[in-house]
């Protein structure tokens, strides 16, 4: 999964309701059960905080060579 939100309208959670919309959509498609994967950098702390706050786990694989971790969650 991955969430670009363009930097001026960062900080209103948009974010946020971009991820429950794509899950959301995703579990109407699929049900429950789903594995999810969101490939943070170890240097974006708001995208890890997002992730985290929506039950998002590190997998403990990461980071790899450029600076990212996996994170999963089941839907």
């Amino acid at each position: 999964m991955s969430i670009t939100v363009a930097p001026e309208r960062r900080g209103g959670g948009l974010a946020g309701a971009l991820l429950r919309a794509g899950e959301d959509a995703l579990r109407e498609r699929t049900g429950t059960g789903t594995p999810l994967i969101a490939v943070v950098h170890r240097d974006n702390t708001a995208s890890a905080r997002l992730f985290a706050r929506a039950g998002y786990v590190d997998d403990g694989t990461g980071p790899d060579d450029d600076g990212f971790r996996t994170l999963r969650r089941i839907l």
